[in-house]
């Protein structure tokens, strides 16, 4: 009997890796299909394996893949590792800049320098250890405090979901919009099938809607289309049906953290400083990976992700069922 049930557990772990394996392989493909990876020191890149796709000189229109350069290295845009970003360069007279960890804070948030300051240098610099306004009058969103946007050279507060809205304003909370029709401010990703929208987030996905023609419409899965398909993967096929609840509940998750949180998008988001890597880490991974963002030639994780330990109810079933199995053998034998 024993014999048996290991023969049965063995065919079953070589077909967890077996089909484990094919899925990476074939989530990979649906990607590479698209353009050939290149490898480092490869020029006509649109993607990389370990390595990053860059322009070669300013306003260059060839590009090459290189190792990212570090904190301290020279830079163009575009050429600094994930968290970092170039400061200091000039187009205009050919000079590069340097990849420094800044732009992370904003207005009231801490900061040791100029460059922390994600509106320097036209819009706030750094003064007594927090980053301050430069004008008066606000330009953008980075001019005003928490719990604020800038409307019309003012900072306003925001509104709280249910509020009456005006859809020009843009003050909803950061996990609403301003619903077309009722003036109300509304959560993501709720829209009904019918109802007035402007964007896709104004629908609800995981009811495979879209917003085509100013209306949540269901989604023809069969064909491919900016209209009728929120992802196309690289042989044609729509890609909605195993992504749209997927992206809603990590949407909503990641939006609730950055307002419960205070935060606020800043340049240099990935950085390990910022505000939403600091409080809502695990939110921007998932949220990232939702949307599939940067898996390509063979990346282990997408940018949001890095240096970010999930729990083990975001790792893969195949991993849980394999420890699972491991532990069933121990008990038996």
């Amino acid at each position: 009997m024993k014999t048996f049930i290991t023969l049965f557990i063995l065919v079953l772990v070589f077909w967890i890796s077996f089909n484990g394996a094919q899925d990476s392989h074939d989530h990979d493909h649906e990607h590479e299909e698209c353009f050939a990876c290149k490898n480092l020191n490869d020029y006509d890149c649109k993607g990389c394996i370990d390595s990053m796709c860059s322009p070669v000189a300013f306003n260059s229109t060839e590009y090459q893949c290189i190792v990212p350069k570090g904190v301290g290295e020279e830079c163009i845009p575009s050429q600094c590792k994930t968290g970092t970003v170039c400061s200091g360069y000039s187009e205009t007279h050919n000079i590069k800049g340097v990849c420094i960890d800044g732009y992370y804070a904003n207005l009231g948030e801490y900061c040791s320098k100029n460059t922390d300051c994600t509106g320097y240098p036209g819009d706030q610099s750094c003064v007594d250890g927090k980053c301050s306004n430069l004008k008066k009058d606000c330009i953008g969103d980075n001019n005003c405090g928490s719990g604020q946007v800038c409307s019309n050279q003012t900072c306003i507060a925001l509104l709280k979901s249910g509020d009456m809205c005006n859809p020009s304003v843009f003050n909803c909370p950061y996990t609403d919009f301003c619903h077309l029709s009722t003036k109300v401010c509304t959560k993501f990703y709720t829209g009904k099938l019918g109802e007035m929208c402007g964007e896709v987030k104004h629908c609800d996905i995981a009811e495979n809607l879209n917003c085509i023609n100013k209306t949540c419409q269901k989604i023809d899965t069969t064909v491919c289309s900016s209209d009728n398909c929120l992802s196309c993967s690289c042989d044609g096929k729509c890609m909605i049906q195993s992504f749209g609840l997927k992206k809603k509940d990590a949407t909503n998750k990641y939006l609730e953290c950055i307002q419960d949180n205070s935060c606020k998008l800043v340049g240099n988001l990935y950085s390990k400083n910022s505000c939403i890597k600091q409080n809502c880490a695990k939110e921007f991974c998932a949220y990232e990976q939702s949307y599939d963002t940067g898996i390509f030639c063979g990346a282990k994780v997408v940018p949001a992700c890095e240096g970010v330990e999930m729990s083990s109810s975001t790792k893969p079933i195949y991993s849980v069922l394999f420890t699972f199995i491991m532990v069933l053998l121990v008990i038996l034998f």
